[in-house]
């Protein structure tokens, strides 16, 4: 048995951010360092974007640092440092590479205009000289990078259409219908692959089986290619950061434990049976259902408002596909965003003031943070390109963005369109390096700029509730 994801939500408005183009995951090493050094991007990993760069910052100044790279992720650590990639015929270390004196590292990757590398992943981390660690190095976290179409698209859900837009927000093309004619939708979530080839919208009916459709993306337009029954009314779907398969989530929501069912479908378009199922899995659901991925890839989170569980989707794994651990939740903890590292979840209970975070391994909560005074009466979790957790309050409207490591320090930008309830139902959506938010509040498609805090508007002309946005 086969299984792996990323995410979207929808029951009680809970919604989670499509797996990134770019996303960092793990720990920087060794544990303990005063001033981790970091990873980051400039430039966008798109067909034809010569301009593509990694960066080091916060390293020892004028010293020296390595770029390792593969195609793939993986863990080991030797004397204290944690290495994040694959060693394989196609891992590279390039090097040694000057650090000025401001600690700051580049190494360009230009990417070529060949429609080819569509699709294509690297995975990175850099390793850097410091007089002060034990092996006399240290590392970053590593970031995941997957090459997407040569123009920025933001793609929009409701319970009646899909939209696509260009980069200024402007209607791209046609809207397409995505409900069976006559029958009413009470749902629908939205999970774009990180290439942007493909979108999945999932809609839920009440009492009534539900369904997926698959829709192609191209450069400016959207069709739809196929339609997958699923026999419950109440659907998660997630691409996987690593194979692009699709995984959903889906089950009878109740107000007791039910029985709810994973599947995994092929992520290749362009199969000749284009997203056909895999496989499936049983596990425990009910009210508040979510479900996310460690940015890693290997391990999907299932959680309900009585229990979650730990599915192992590293691809190769002897154990993938199989649930790993079982734990029962004691309150419902509304489950929404794994930690970069994938040891931890985070939560953001209804009617509560508070971040929680749960250990993966154990079940335990581990802390609780106030973000405000305000009670938050529902709203939404995920992760930025930089790992950072980005969380949405609802009524107060408030974006906070914390690192899960010292959450107690969040950012918050309180000039949001309040009023229009910013990211109530979609979540929001991130730039590729994270600087500006992306998300709707009423019928307008909003732009915030995260380093001022200020908010510009686009009309869409939707008139049905938008539960999904996707920035690719």
């Amino acid at each position: 048995m086969r299984l792996a994801p990323s995410i979207a939500s929808l029951v009680l408005a809970s919604v989670a951010c499509a797996q990134d183009p770019v996303v960092q995951f793990g720990s920087a090493s060794p544990v303990g360092s005063n001033q981790p050094t970091r990873i980051s991007t400039i430039g966008t990993p798109r067909i034809g974007d010569s301009s593509f760069t990694l960066q080091l910052d916060c390293a020892q100044p004028n010293s020296n640092a390595f770029l390792l790279l593969s195609s793939n992720h993986d863990s080991f650590t030797v004397q204290g440092l944690e290495f994040l990639i694959e060693l394989g015929p196609d891992a590279v270390c390039l090097g040694p590479i000057p650090v000025d004196a401001d600690g700051v590292a580049e190494y360009a990757l230009p990417i070529d205009p060949n429609d080819s590398l569509l699709g294509t992943q690297l995975v990175a981390q850099w390793v850097s000289q410091n007089a002060d660690s034990p092996s006399g190095l240290e590392a970053t976290r590593a970031v995941r990078v997957t090459v997407g179409q040569p123009e920025f698209r933001a793609v929009l859900a409701t319970r009646v259409e899909v939209q696509l837009r260009d980069s200024s927000g402007v209607l791209d093309t046609a809207s397409i219908a995505p409900l069976t004619e006559g029958l009413a939708s009470s749902g629908s979530s939205l999970a774009v692959r990180a290439d942007g080839r493909v979108a999945v919208v999932g809609l839920s009916r009440a009492m009534v089986s539900s369904e997926l459709r698959w829709i192609a993306v191209g450069d400016s337009e959207l069709t739809e290619v196929g339609t997958t029954e699923v026999e419950v009314n109440a659907v998660q779907i997630a691409f996987h950061p690593v194979t692009g398969n699709l995984f959903t989530y889906s089950g009878l929501a109740g107000l007791g434990p039910t029985p709810f069912t994973v599947r995994e479908f092929d992520g290749d378009p362009d199969s000749p049976t284009f997203m056909s199922e895999i496989d499936s899995i049983a596990v425990l659901g009910g009210l508040g259902q979510r479900m996310d991925i460690s940015p890693s890839g290997d391990r999907l989170i299932v959680s309900s408002g009585f229990s979650f569980q730990v599915i192992d989707t590293e691809p190769g794994s002897p154990t993938e596909g199989q649930v790993l651990l079982t734990r029962e939740l004691g309150a419902l903890r509304a489950f929404a965003a794994v930690s970069p590292a994938g040891d931890t979840f985070f939560g953001l209970p209804p009617f509560s003031t508070d971040i929680e975070e749960t250990d993966i391994e154990t079940g335990l909560l581990i802390s609780s943070t106030p973000l405000s005074d305000g009670l938050s009466i529902a709203g939404s979790l995920c992760r930025t390109p930089a790992g950072e957790i980005a969380a949405v309050r609802i009524p107060s409207t408030e974006l906070a963005f914390f690192e899960p490591f010292a959450c107690g320090d969040a950012e918050v930008v309180t000039t949001l369109p309040a009023a229009n309830g910013f990211g109530s139902q979609s979540g929001v959506s991130f730039s590729l390096d994270g600087s500006t938010v992306f998300g709707v509040a009423g019928p307008d498609l909003v732009e915030i700029d995260r380093a001022s805090g200020v908010s510009s508007s686009t009309p869409t002309g939707l008139v049905d509730l938008v539960t999904g946005i996707a920035v690719r």
